[in-house]
């Protein structure tokens, strides 16, 4: 049986870095507003919120993906199990308007909702199966958040993502 890890399914949506660097699902995506500005990964060794809280255009779409923890199914074999993992797929808007021009037709809010669900885009890449890599079984948008403070320089979208897939194991 196939099996997989959260690391190969979390660069199948987020892109691999290095000399051998793959775009992921994610930063493929062309946002429905301002397309001019696509999703990109945080900078490496860095946390979304410590790096993005100086804020400016430079933190619009950046995002980062990790798990926050897992728990076995009842689905064993001898070099396999079944695991459901938790990740939180965590999106940065900068708050001021800067961003958004003078001409304001949509404010943030409506972005960030439209870039979730809107049009399909992070949901749909996340959702749909043809985008999964092998062992993997599901993987679904549980629940979003938004983190919106009028006196904050950053607004976060916080998305809860379900995995499910087959791991390996070795048995004595």
């Amino acid at each position: 049986m196939a099996t997989t890890n959260f690391a190969t399914i979390r660069d199948q949506y987020c892109g691999t870095r290095g000399p051998t660097a793959a775009v992921g699902k994610i930063p493929a995506l062309t946002p429905t507003s301002r397309s001019d500005i696509k999703f990109e990964r945080c900078p490496p060794r860095q946390r979304l919120r410590t790096w993005a809280a100086p804020g400016g255009s430079k933190v619009f779409r950046r995002f980062e993906l990790y798990s926050k923890g897992w728990q076995e199914e009842a689905h064993h074999e001898a070099d396999v199990y079944r695991r459901l993992e938790q990740a939180e797929l965590l999106i940065a808007y900068p708050s001021t308007s800067v961003a958004w021009g003078l001409d304001e037709q949509l404010d943030i809010a409506d972005i960030m909702e439209e870039d979730i669900g809107g049009s399909g885009k992070i949901r749909d890449a996340i959702f749909g199966s043809g985008n999964y890599v092998t062992g993997q079984l599901e993987a679904f948008v549980a629940n979003v958040t938004y983190e919106r403070q009028d006196d904050a320089i950053v607004w976060f979208t916080v998305c809860d993502i379900t995995l499910r897939y087959y791991a390996a194991q070795s048995l004595p």
